[in-house]
């Protein structure tokens, strides 16, 4: 966990869900006055599971169904299907092309799936603690959003290397923002333009 990319509060996001320590369903039991936030709108104690991947009544089947189409438009073969066991071990998924370990595809991989794991549990937390149920393009939009910020900080990065260097880290920029244009693409003059 310590190794693999992702910013630090999916990391943190992450780690506790590997260790029971999210604070969610059973956690507001003995709360006084918040002994109802353990329950989700649709009536089940919620779990991060139950959050990530079960909830009907939250847009998190849309955003996975999202992040999917765009991955099988950038890719050959369809996106393995997500389950907790993938997302708790997120960071240490590397994906192949045949027998060879193919870093661009891995690092989308891995960008895709915490970015959807913070969105969701940020719709969440908002719906537990503001009141408000946040709808499906409401949801699209933070996503997009997120990953246009990711595209951004990693492009802008390139230029603080060492010169020997950014040609090799823009390539690999390219590799996996930019295969198919779905995400991003660059201009022969390096300009990057956000297609998402």
């Amino acid at each position: 966990m310590k190794n693999g990319k992702a910013e630090p509060k999916i990391k943190d996001l992450l780690w506790k869900m590997n260790h029971c320590r999210v604070r969610c369903g059973t956690y507001f039991t003995h709360i006084p006055g918040m002994e109802e936030k353990q329950y989700c709108e649709c009536g089940q104690i919620e779990t991060i599971d139950h959050i990530l991947f079960q909830c009907e009544n939250n847009a998190t089947q849309n955003l996975w169904q999202r992040v999917k189409n765009l991955w099988n438009r950038e890719h050959e073969e369809e996106m393995i299907e997500m389950s907790p066991g993938i997302v708790r071990g997120i960071l240490s998924i590397k994906l192949k092309n045949g027998e060879a370990y193919n870093k661009g595809k891995t690092e989308l991989f891995r960008e895709l799936v915490t970015q959807t794991i913070w969105t969701v549990w940020k719709v969440r937390n908002h719906r537990i603690f503001e009141g408000e149920q946040l709808g499906t393009n409401t949801c699209a939009k933070m996503w997009n959003a997120a990953i246009r910020r990711r595209i951004e900080a990693e492009w802008a990065k390139i230029s603080l290397l060492k010169f020997q260097l950014q040609e090799k880290a823009r390539k690999d920029f390219i590799k996996k923002w930019c295969r198919k244009g779905n995400f991003a693409s660059v201009s022969e003059t390096n300009d990057l333009s956000i297609t998402l």
